[in-house]
This record gives C-alpha cells, sequence and structure tokens, in this order.
C-alpha cells in the first residue's frame, strides 16, 4: 500500500505548481520536450516499416510472376516443339528412297532439348509451394524455408544444362541446315521465317539464372532484420550468391558458345560448322588499302582456326581460314611494318579417310599497330601451344 502522507504531499505540492505561474526555466524545459518531438518518430518510423513491408511484398510479388512467365516458356517448349517432334518419330516411316525422312532422331532431340523436362519439374514445384505460402501471406510470413529445401536440386538440374549446353547450341546448328528439321520448325513457328525462336527459347535458362539471383539479393537487402525471415533469407542470399559464383564461368562459356554460332549464322560460304569445344578468342578487324577502295578484313580466332571474312553490311563473306594444329606465328621481317605472318605447315582435305595434302602456306595479318601485333602474336602462340597440349596427352 501506498503512504497517505506520501500521497497528501504529491497531491499538494501539484496544487501548488498548478496554481502558481511558470517561470522561465520551465517553459524551457517544455521547449526541450517539443524540440524532442516524439509523435513524429513514431509516425516516420511506422511509414518506413510499411513501405519496407510494401516493398517486399511487390518482390515476393514479382517472384511469383517471374516463376509464371518461366514456367511459361518451358511449357511451350515442351508441348510446342519437344512432345510432338518425338510423337512424328512414331509415325514417320522410313524408306531408303528418301521420300519421306523424320526432322530429326530420337538421340538428337535429346541433345536438343537438353534437360529442359527436368527444369521444368522443379519449376513447377517452385511455383507450386510458392503458391500454397501466398494464400496464407501477412507482414511475418517467412519464405526462405521452401528456397533452402529447392536450392540443392536447382544447383545438380542447372549443373547438368550447362554442363550439356554446347551440345544443345551445335545440334541446333547442324539440325537448322537439315531440310526436314528446318521445314518442320518453320510449320509451327508460321509467322517467323527461321527457326530462331526455338534457340531463344532453349537459351532462357541462362538469364533465370542471373534474374533469381538479382531478385533474392533484393528480397534479402529490403527485409527489416526484425522480421522473423531475416536471418533466413540472408543465409538464402549468401547461398544463391556462392551457387552463382560457381556459375558464372559456366554462364560465360555458354554466352561464348552463342557467340561463335552467331557468327557462324552471319559467315556465308564457309566449308565447316559449329564444332562443339570451339570458342571464340579474339575477334578484331582491319582494313588494307586497294587501289580502288579499302577493305575491311575480319579476323575470328577460335580455339581451334583462325577464319578471315570480308564485311559486308550485316553479313560475312567467308574469305578462308586456318587450322592452327602445328601452326607457326612470326612477326614481319621489317620493323616498321606490324604484320602477322602465320604459317600453316600443310592443308589438306579428308575425303574417304584419304587426304589430300598441298603445300604450306602463309597467311599475313595485317595489324594496325605494335600492340596489336603483340597482341595477336601472344594470343595465337597461346592458343597453339594448348593444342599441342591436347594432342600430347
Amino acid at each position: 500500500m501506498s503512504d497517505p502522507s506520501i500521497v497528501s504531499s504529491v497531491s499538494s505540492n501539484s496544487q501548488r505548481h498548478s496554481d502558481s505561474p511558470l517561470g522561465a526555466s520551465d517553459i524551457g524545459q517544455f521547449d526541450i520536450i517539443d524540440d524532442l518531438d516524439y509523435d513524429d518518430v513514431d509516425d516516420g518510423l511506422i511509414v518506413d516499416q510499411e513501405l519496407m513491408y510494401q516493398y517486399r511484398q511487390a518482390i515476393i510479388n514479382q517472384l511469383y510472376d517471374g516463376e509464371k512467365q518461366y514456367l511459361e516458356t518451358l511449357s511451350t517448349i515442351i508441348n510446342t516443339y519437344l512432345l510432338p517432334l518425338r510423337k512424328s518419330l512414331k509415325t514417320t516411316s522410313f524408306n531408303f528412297l528418301g521420300i519421306k525422312k523424320a526432322p530429326c532422331t530420337e538421340k538428337e532431340i535429346g541433345w536438343l532439348f537438353n534437360n529442359i523436362e527436368d527444369i521444368y519439374k522443379l519449376h513447377l514445384g517452385n511455383l507450386s509451394m510458392l503458391s500454397e505460402r501466398l494464400n496464407i501471406w501477412g507482414p511475418t510470413q517467412i519464405i526462405s524455408d521452401i528456397v533452402q529445401t529447392r536450392l540443392t536440386v536447382q544447383r545438380e538440374v542447372y549443373t547438368s544444362y550447362f554442363n550439356r549446353y554446347d551440345i544443345m547450341v551445335t545440334t541446333f546448328e547442324r539440325l537448322s541446315r537439315y531440310q526436314p528439321f528446318k521445314k518442320y520448325i518453320e510449320s509451327i513457328d508460321k509467322n517467323d521465317k527461321g527457326t530462331t525462336v526455338l534457340l531463344s527459347l532453349l537459351q532462357a535458362p541462362v538469364k533465370n539464372v542471373s534474374y533469381t539471383r538479382e531478385l533474392f539479393k533484393s528480397l534479402s537487402d529490403n527485409t527489416s532484420p526484425m522480421h522473423p525471415d531475416y536471418i533466413g533469407l540472408m543465409q538464402c542470399k549468401n547461398r544463391i550468391v556462392s551457387i552463382y559464383s560457381e556459375f558464372k564461368p559456366k554462364i560465360e562459356d555458354a554466352q561464348n558458345v552463342n557467340k561463335v554460332y552467331q557468327i557462324q549464322v552471319k559467315l556465308s560460304g564457309q566449308p565447316f560448322g559449329v564444332k562443339t569445344s570451339r570458342r571464340l578468342i579474339l575477334q578484331d578487324s582491319f582494313t588494307k588499302s586497294n587501289r580502288l577502295t579499302n577493305e575491311d578484313t575480319v579476323y575470328f580466332l577460335f580455339s581451334d582456326i583462325l577464319v578471315f571474312a570480308k564485311q559486308k553490311s550485316n553479313s560475312l563473306q567467308y574469305k578462308g581460314h586456318i587450322i592452327l594444329d602445328r601452326t607457326k606465328v612470326r612477326a614481319a621481317a621489317n620493323n616498321n611494318d606490324f604484320s602477322v605472318e602465320v604459317m600453316c605447315p600443310y592443308q589438306g582435305v579428308d575425303s574417304l579417310n584419304s587426304t589430300f595434302m598441298s603445300s604450306p602456306s602463309t597467311h599475313v595479318i595485317r595489324t594496325s599497330s605494335r600492340a596489336d601485333q603483340l597482341k595477336w602474336i601472344t594470343t595465337l602462340e597461346t592458343v597453339i601451344s594448348k593444342l599441342e597440349q591436347k594432342q600430347s596427352r
């Protein structure tokens, strides 16, 4: 119980203060309290929390919409191309006269469509779990638990995809030059005269890896440390960043495969197709002055061959290529000449297991500066050295 004398004393003091006018010091104390503006701080904190929640909700919605759109892309690949192609193999009768031919073989279907069906099943499960969580969504709801359970499987599925990416693209390039396949795909893509729609769809998983990384990074960065899912999301973010670091060289390699394919498509008159192991190492354009005009020659140094072509607006006219196996490189004898001499010890054409040899040849790359000359000599020697090491194994 409280002491009545104390209560009485507090009451009398309060009455006395209320009856007397405020002094200057008292007014100053109230000014300090007003300057603190407690109500405004609380209102601002509530507004900030609400904005963070809304932004977090927007990212979650974006994640859901992205999964849904990605599944639609994968579904198009499977239902519009893959399944009909499989069905065509069962309904196509083969004739030795070649009257009716299948667009491709069962093995080529496996090479072309990679593990798209596995990726589809993975993301179908992702969307289902995400949809269930959104049905009970609230300000304190967590999402990191369902992400953690899917990351291991996702890593395995996408590793398989990237490991066979070059086979997928080279199979597409070869089949796109096969008339039965080309006509079959064009009959599906009635609004498109080429087969590039299918290839762009098959390349969708490459973009999805980067997209997912950025989205989860944004989600974790915009979740309050006071939120129940903060720690879980930070763990997800760290793991996703780690997986992306592992995938980054694979993504860059896939992009290089795409460049090789694009060069192949632009080239006209070349006697070779895309090779699974071929990668673009260096590309440069040098101008050669003739009596009438200046001619731009584009050089493509690949991991196995050197290709030179004439630039024609948006296309390339093939002029020749050198197989880099056992090739020698040297700078021009004249110090004022920035040319690079590429000496090929032999030339030949393999026909019916017979190789027809011709005399050694030298091709001159007329670079425009000492720096370009050194760059090309160094890079060519590196490529040739790697080819020699592969052969010696």
